[in-house]
């Protein structure tokens, strides 16, 4: 097998960008700041902001990758002041993927709990969700599970 590190297709590169940009946790928080934030003008915004600050960025990232013909660990690697910004790039994405395993956990469980019909029936969303954080060995479970097929992916 040819180990290039290149994407072999365009749409993989575009779906492997998308999903970097947008991540879980806009996908999470982005509804609940939407509502709090006065709907439509708060999503002008924030459309407005991601293509001013987060599209040169994105170009930018792409561009040094292209350049360098290398991920984050090839790219930074031996360009004096630089290899400070990959360094703290790469532990970043280390220092998230607990925070992301929790949050993914959560939506394994509550699509859990959606096929046992208990959301179905929830009238207090609040108190449901207070429950099913405090119940630590079923979200461990979750957790593991998702650790476990992100391992096997990987």
């Amino acid at each position: 097998m040819d180990n290039n590190n290149k994407f072999s297709s365009t749409i993989g590169f575009i779906a492997a960008a998308a999903g970097s940009a947008v991540g879980l946790g806009t996908i999470w928080r982005f509804p609940y700041e939407v509502g709090q934030h006065g709907g439509a003008f708060f999503f002008l915004l924030y459309a407005v902001f991601s293509v001013l600050l987060g599209l040169p960025l994105m170009m930018l990232e792409i561009g040094f990758g292209r350049h360098r013909q290398g991920g984050t660990h090839q790219a930074y690697a031996g360009t004096g002041k630089f290899k400070a910004i990959g360094i703290i790039a790469m532990l970043s994405s280390l220092l998230l993927i607990p925070a992301y395993q929790v949050i993914t956990g959560w939506i394994v469980g509550y699509t859990w709990e959606l096929l046992r019909g208990n959301l179905l029936t929830c009238t207090d969303t609040q108190a449901f969700f207070t429950a099913f954080v405090a119940d630590v060995p079923s979200n461990l479970v979750y957790t593991l599970l998702i650790s476990v097929a992100v391992g096997l992916i990987i």
